[in-house]
């Protein structure tokens, strides 16, 4: 396998580790009760992470402080998981 082939799957593989640990956190935000509903175009959904989030920075003093170190630990590993996919996408167009 050359190098470039072998930083293609690495790219890949990371950037799927950071989209499952990102919908892990959702998964722990719902359990929390901490997952929003949103209205959209007249329809009440269930897709309510931006509102979600945002109303976790706006309580984040009231909520448990084990779920609130799940999360940041969640979120600091998924924007790990993209940082690594992003420097192995710069690897493949710098390589020889």
């Amino acid at each position: 396998m050359e190098p470039k082939e072998l930083f293609q799957v690495l790219a890949g593989g990371f950037s799927i580790a950071g989209v499952i640990t990102l919908n892990i956190s959702c998964f722990t935000m719902k359990r929390a009760g901490l997952w929003l509903s949103q209205k959209a175009f007249g329809i009440e959904t269930n897709w309510g992470l931006n509102k979600s989030i945002s109303d976790f920075w706006r309580t984040r003093e009231f909520v448990d402080l084990k779920v609130k170190h799940r999360l940041y630990f969640q979120w600091s590993l998924a924007t790990l998981f993209f940082a690594l996919a992003l420097i192995s996408l710069l690897l493949i167009v710098f390589l020889p």
